[in-house]
C-alpha cells in the first residue's frame, strides 16, 4: 500500500471479500430491545432486524487496522493534518485514544469509530 487516496478503493474491495458477520448475541438483542422499549413496536422490530448480525471479532480487528491506515492516508496527503491524542476518563480508567487533528487545535474524528459507524 502506498498511502494514496486510490489505495483506499483497493482496501475497500479487499475488505468486502473477506469481511465476515455472525448472528448477534441474545444479550445484545435484549440490550437493544430494552433501550428502545418506549418506541413503537414497528420501530423496535426494524432496528432489531437491522442489528441481527454483527461483524466477527476477526473482522473487527481488521476494521481497526483499516481505520489506522485510513488515518495515515489523511496525514500523508494533507500537511495540515497530524496524529494527536485525546485523554478521556472513563469510569476509573484513563483512555488514550489516537485521533487526527488539524492545526493541532481541532479534532477531526476518531478513525476507528468513524469507520465502524460507516460499516454498521
Amino acid at each position: 500500500m502506498d498511502y494514496s487516496v486510490n489505495s483506499l478503493v483497493d482496501i475497500w474491495g479487499w475488505f468486502l471479500k473477506i469481511a465476515e458477520t455472525e448472528k448477534a448475541s441474545k444479550s445484545k438483542t435484549e440490550e437493544v430491545r430494552n433501550r428502545l422499549k418506549s418506541q413503537p413496536k414497528e420501530i423496535i422490530e426494524d432496528v432489531l432486524n437491522e442489528q441481527s448480525r454483527q461483524f466477527s471479532l476477526e473482522t473487527e480487528y481488521i476494521i481497526r487496522d483499516i481505520a489506522m491506515y485510513f488515518g495515515e492516508v489523511y496525514v500523508k496527503n494533507n500537511s495540515s493534518i497530524a496524529w494527536g491524542y485525546i485523554l478521556m476518563l472513563k469510569q476509573i480508567r484513563l483512555l488514550i485514544c489516537r485521533c487526527l487533528s488539524a492545526l493541532k487545535t481541532e479534532i477531526l474524528h476518531l478513525p476507528l469509530k468513524r469507520i465502524l459507524n460507516l460499516c454498521l
